[in-house]
């Protein structure tokens, strides 16, 4: 390449290059095949998209039939909702799931099978929960021989 031809990759470099070390993120444009004047003709679009989510994230309805908001992202961060009503919500939500969660990794929330940790330990453990699904489970042979994952006693009938 030419040395003018490099010196332009550079400047083009230098304009579309953008850094948001906040989120550990870079973003470079500048070898995307667009023409210098193509983020003018679309700044009207990136303009309304930004502004609908300006409103969608301030609370804004996004689904009149159901008249809902959007704030998916809100459980990541409670204090982003548009409202302290509903960053109460979230975070009691969450605080009643982790301690839920607390639970059963303690112990204090055991499932028919004894405490649920240890039924996930064993590889099998859903083969005696649940007869329906006990019966319809794949049953796999290897050369004739019983497959060592599924034990005798477990074969559909």
């Amino acid at each position: 390449m030419s040395q003018t031809g490099n010196k332009n990759l550079w400047a083009r470099f230098q304009r579309h290059y953008t850094e948001f070390p906040a989120l550990g993120l870079a973003l470079d444009l500048s070898r995307m095949n667009f023409t210098e004047d193509f983020l003018e003709q679309i700044r009207p679009r990136l303009d309304k998209a930004f502004n609908a989510m300006d409103e969608l994230e301030a609370g804004a309805i996004a689904n009149p039939d159901e008249n809902r908001m959007v704030g998916h992202y809100w459980l990541r961060n409670s204090t982003l909702a548009p409202t302290g009503d509903i960053t109460a919500a979230i975070d009691q939500a969450m605080a009643d799931i982790k301690a839920f969660a607390a639970k059963v990794h303690n112990g204090e929330i055991q499932g028919a099978e004894g405490p649920v940790r240890k039924l996930f330990d064993n590889r099998h453990w859903w083969l005696g929960a649940w007869p329906a699904v006990r019966c319809t489970r794949p049953y796999a042979t290897r050369k004739g021989q019983d497959d060592p994952l599924v034990h005798r006693q477990h074969r559909p009938r």
